[in-house]
């Protein structure tokens, strides 16, 4: 409301001239220059032959008109002159024909578009192309909308001033938007200078910076003709408002100098917000929200800007989004650069976020944290079809303080939201904690793919789930260099990893002591003799002590690959610019470090005291850094392409053969054509296959039905018929079991399986049109025991005493506790003494209860350990290890911590090796 009332007081002031009010002083502004590197632009690695091309960089609207620009391409053949623009354009809610340009430049870097009628709004697209025909990928359209002209100039005459040629300039832009307000719809074009002003801009309102005098809009350049805007009351320095008509700002400078809330609000708008720098806000640099509440939705571009030095996030994103936010570079916030509270979607909406070409630097929280939920239906218990896309691709994200990216699925099953989640051809190192955090109270499809995770403080890849929530898909991916593991679970969850290279992790390459991790066709270090190798297919790992068979053709060996640090540690970079390393480290003749894995060798000589000298010394002092050691004539970039004729290149998936005519390759370059990993606009996006969903029930849980479904993003094609075979104890007993296809989902019945017996199912490559997958996967199941406390026990594990005592090697028991007084009992008989895994299930499964999980002595008379679940976050408790007595019995209690619920307060009690 008080936001809502500012905004009112504002309009009224524009409007009879702020003729009552005695502004501030004029604020001093800084300038905020884009540092060489911001956004990633067309530079990359990758070997590529068709142009290298940034996209459109620059679209002005005019009267009748739109002068489209754009960087020039480089190709690996076609000269500079010869290289051909192809500008596309399409009414909004019009695909865009890419089979018919609207106009074709031949060598140069601009082009004015005229002849258009005011008030229709346009998407345009620029693509380059060679002579031999290849052409550059796409990038996101931006829209204008050709409107009549308003020209502003600081310090131009009052007297006159009307607005309608660049002589009659209006001085200041609260008197232009005054006077434009009936026009429906204007194009604002601000020579460069001083504005002490706060915007207020109505749809169909567009303000373009950088102006000279002249107004030419061929001579425009914002990034040299700074037109600056700073605070004049404190509120938001600019304010986009609700409407279908498109409205936003270009070629701006905005310092809000640690007085304005944010630098740009937007609710409810159709928006554009490009070639800005944005700075000094007390909260966000840029504030987008919707009223999802009543199904509204923001549809916002953000491109080629800066947004830095804000005292809250960088972008914050609340509401039903459909956002994309291009070729930015977001840096030195004290919180999030990108954060979401909340992505709602509902109303048979998609919510849609893209962040692509970005750099996400130095922030002082996550890099990116995206909190997804569900609008609650109007009326409870009614199913609203909706769905939510998360696009991550092309960017940097380091240096931040907390996690790189951050997914939070904070829906729940019942809510039939579709979900989907890529983050795709992106560098994520050096930040303070877990590199990429996926947390999903719901089915998700989650695919991580030809990412670098590295140097990062803690884990890698981690997961969290419920147990019949989503399976992430790591692929075509380094993970390494990491403080804490590879890749891990936090819950009894599962990850499937394949053509990755886990190496340097210095907690190891895989951690689930709860979970399940499949990982396939892939190089891994630093395995200990007693890690659980079942869930390895088709890898080469080495480590210490290790069995010589593998199961699942997986085999010891050493990688040899093109190009890998000799050293993985960590340190700290002192105050005087050396490095105190955790450990000694390994400098043959001529070796360099690389901190961070930040791209930049340095020469090392130890010190006296343990220290060690960098030159050149890193630039800021950190108490905790990755150390990556190079032998003399490599790095610093990481190539896990297999050396020919070794393990490595010969040692993948026999169901696939590579172009070499031996099986698939192992690690990121196998199945994976263009053999690069990391950030690189110049390729294309990954194919868009057939991702796994959800299994359910997990495989990190036993198997206790005699159903097996897997739901997919894809209906299938009818040749997945022939692509699922089920394996029994080693046994192909496919013929023997049914198999259901519903739309996307794949029901397996399986007959005739008993506690202890081992179930697979394997998945083969199937094509089919745009529904095909190329994975080969293979998903494992212990078949386990199940125990309906109704039916078996009814009021029996009320009492210890009476507690029957059920034999097996792993169990289900799902039950309920019928007040909160109620305590349940169980005894198992296991196959032998080894410790299991115990975890009580209740809030994962939407339960009410807060359960109380306590392990006894056989007699009951002793309690061995305890856990509870304790607010805020309610987690369930487990035991990682209980240790049955010695003849193999285990006695288990499940309680109630909290003596106000009202049942039913159901459990699922999980036990298993």
């Amino acid at each position: 409301m008080l936001r809502t009332f500012t905004y009112t007081l504002y309009l009224a002031c524009i409007l009879i001239g702020c003729s009552r009010f005695t502004p501030p002083e004029r604020p001093t502004i800084d300038v905020i220059s884009i540092e060489p590197g911001s956004g990633l632009g067309a530079n990359g690695q990758a070997l590529v032959t068709h142009p290298r091309f940034a996209g459109l960089n620059d679209l002005v609207a005019g009267d009748g008109w739109l002068k489209v620009g754009w960087a020039q391409a480089t190709d690996d053949l076609t000269p500079h002159e010869l290289i051909e623009y192809l500008i596309y354009m399409s009414p909004r809610g019009t695909p865009i024909n890419f089979a018919n340009p609207t106009e074709i430049v031949t060598g140069e870097t601009h082009s004015m578009i005229e002849g258009l009628v005011n008030g229709q709004t346009w998407n345009v697209v620029v693509l380059a192309r060679d002579e031999d025909n290849e052409v550059s990928p796409k990038f996101p359209s931006w829209p204008a909308t050709p409107h009549p002209i308003r020209y502003i100039r600081s310090g131009a005459s009052s007297a006159g001033a009307n607005g309608l040629t660049p002589a009659s300039a209006f001085p200041t832009m609260g008197a232009a938007i005054a006077s434009s307000i009936p026009l429906g719809g204007v194009n604002l074009h601000v020579a460069e200078g001083l504005y002490p002003e706060n915007l207020f801009l109505l749809p169909g309102m567009m303000v373009f910076g950088g102006f000279e005098e002249s107004f030419d809009p061929l001579t425009r350049n914002p990034d040299e003709l700074l037109t600056q805007f700073g605070i004049l009351f404190s509120t938001d320095l600019v304010n986009l408002r609700p409407g279908e008509a498109l409205n936003g700002i270009d070629g701006l400078s905005l310092a809000g100098n640690g007085i304005a809330e944010s630098c740009v609000f937007a609710e409810d708008s159709f928006s554009r917000i490009t070639r800005c720098q944005l700075s000094g806000a007390i909260t966000q640099g840029m504030d987008l929200r919707s009223d999802f509440l009543e199904g509204n939705v923001i549809e916002v571009l953000v491109a080629n800007c800066l947004i830095t030095n804000c005292n809250g996030e960088g972008l914050r994103i609340v509401g039903i989004p459909e956002i994309r936010i291009d070729n930015s570079e977001i840096r030195n916030n004290l919180n999030e650069g990108i954060e979401s509270q909340w992505i709602y979607t509902g109303f048979d909406k998609q919510a849609k976020i893209e962040i692509t070409r970005c750099n996400i630097l130095n922030n002082g929280d996550e890099g990116i944290d995206l909190d997804l939920a569900a609008v609650p239906p109007l009326i409870p218990g009614t199913i609203e079809e909706s769905s939510t896309r998360v696009k991550i691709r092309n960017c940097r994200i380091s240096g931040n303080a907390l996690e790189g990216i951050v997914i939070d699925v904070d829906s729940t099953p019942s809510d039939s939201t579709d979900i989907r989640v890529r983050i795709d051809d992106s560098l994520i190192n050096d930040n303070g904690a877990t590199g990429v955090f996926l947390d999903g109270d719901a089915p998700a499809a989650f695919r991580i793919s030809r990412c670098q995770i590295s140097a990062n403080s803690g884990d890698g890849l981690l997961v969290s789930s419920i147990p019949n929530g989503s399976q992430p898909q790591a692929r075509n991916c380094n993970i390494i260099g990491n403080a804490g593991f590879g890749i891990a679970t936090l819950d009894l969850c599962s990850i499937f990893a394949t053509n990755c290279w886990l190496e340097g992790n210095l907690l190891g390459p895989l951690q689930a002591d709860r979970g399940q991790i499949a990982l396939q066709d892939s190089i891994a270090s630093d395995f200990v003799s007693n890690a659980d190798f079942s869930n390895l297919q088709y890898c080469l790992i080495s480590g210490t002590n290790l069995p010589l068979d593998l199961p699942n053709q997986s085999q010891v060996g050493i990688a040899q690959i093109l190009a890998s640090p000799s050293q993985y540690t960590r340190g700290q970079i002192l105050p005087n610019g050396n490095l105190l390393a955790d450990i000694p480290l390994n400098l043959t003749p001529g070796a360099t470090v690389e901190i961070c894995d930040d791209g930049q060798l340095r020469s090392c000589s130890l010190l006296q005291g343990g220290q060690y000298s960098l030159d050149p010394a890193p630039s800021i002092a950190s108490a905790s850094v990755a150390v990556f050691v190079w032998n003399q004539d490599q790095g610093p970039d990481e190539d896990s392409t297999p050396l020919p004729g070794t393990l490595a290149e010969n040692g993948g998936n026999p169901f696939v053969t590579g172009l070499d005519g031996f099986p698939e390759n192992l690690g990121p370059s196998g199945n994976n054509p263009l053999s690069f990993v990391g950030p690189d606009p110049a390729l294309a996006d990954p194919p868009r296959n057939t991702e796994l969903i959800s299994i359910t029930p997990s495989p990190a849980t036993p198997l206790t039905t005699d159903t097996v479904t897997l739901v997919f993003t894809r209906p299938f094609s009818l040749n997945v018929k022939n692509s699922v075979r089920i394996y029994v104890n080693g046994v192909d007993q496919s013929d023997f079991q049914t198999l259901l296809i519903n739309d996307n989902e794949l029901q397996l019945q399986l007959d005739g399986l008993v506690d202890g017996d081992d179930c697979e199912i394997r998945l083969v490559p199937y094509s089919g049109l745009e529904n095909g997958s190329d994975v080969y996967r293979v998903i494992r199941h212990r078949v386990g025991t199940q125990i309906d406390e109704d039916i078996d026990l009814d009021a029996l594990n009320d009492s210890l005493e009476t507690t029957p005592l059920f034999s097996g090697g792993s169990f289900r028991i799902q039950g309920s506790l019928s007040t909160s007084s109620d305590i349940d009992w169980v005894r198992v008989q296991l196959p032998t003494t080894n410790p299991v895994r115990v975890e009580a299930l209740a809030k994962r499964i939407s339960s009410l209860l807060t359960p109380v999980l306590s392990q006894y002595s056989a007699d009951g008379s002793e309690i061995i350990q305890t856990r509870q679940a304790t607010p805020p976050f309610f987690f369930d408790p487990f035991f990682v290890e209980a240790v049955p007595d010695t003849n193999g019995v285990l006695v288990l209690r499940v309680s109630c911590s909290d003596s106000t619920l009202i049942g039913p307060l159901e459990y699922d009690l999980i036990i298993q090796p």
